[in-house]
């Protein structure tokens, strides 16, 4: 059974990373990519924009790990707390028999709420993560638009458009699967 457990998980490691991989040589291509096709339309103010999407992308990979990290406790925990109640399952005889049943009760509801506590954070990362993912676009085209019209340029509705469209097409594979695709080539190489 936990041979079996063993390679279906190494098979989904396996068939995750093949589908993040091409990201790792397509996401920075599609970079590259647009920030010509954006320097074309509003010159050096691109540059703010390459910039703001490059930090972005490590920030990314970071709370990636995170929710890496705080799955990997709440599977822990989660563990411990069937683990108990296998127990309690087991010996529920002799507990009822002792009256046992408030203890017991007590030690499964501390196992729970340490895993509340997990998946909680875990879901205070995700929320960060979502936000910053749906708000990243918006805040570059700001200091984008700001330092293109600083320079002393107009910004008209045509380039205003062509550059949101064009940082739109790079969202997805810079701030997500990029960072992913990182995460998953660390992860199996070191088999952590």
């Amino acid at each position: 059974g936990q041979m079996v457990n063993l390679l279906s998980n190494d098979a989904k490691r396996f068939e995750l990373f093949t589908r993040f991989f091409h990201y790792l040589w397509l996401a920075p291509l599609q970079f590259f990519l647009i920030l010509y096709l954006s320097w074309q339309s509003i010159g050096k103010a691109t540059f703010v924009g390459a910039a703001l999407l490059l930090l972005f992308a490590p920030f990314q990979t970071l709370v990636g790990k995170k929710f890496s990290q705080l799955r990997s406790k709440t599977a822990k925990l989660t563990d411990i707390r069937l683990r108990i109640m296998n127990e309690i399952i087991k010996g529920i005889k002799v507990i009822k028999m002792y009256a046992w049943e408030s203890s017991f009760a007590k030690l499964v509801e501390n196992a729970r709420k340490e895993e509340i506590e997990i998946v909680q954070t875990t879901c205070f990362f995700k929320a960060i993560n979502g936000i910053f993912f749906f708000a990243s676009i918006p805040i570059i085209m700001g200091f984008v638009f700001s330092a293109y019209v600083s320079m002393g340029n107009v910004l008209t509705a045509e380039k205003a458009f062509l550059t949101l469209t064009l940082y739109n097409m790079v969202k997805i594979p810079l701030l997500r699967k990029f960072p992913g695709a990182v995460q998953m080539l660390n992860r199996d190489l070191n088999f952590n």
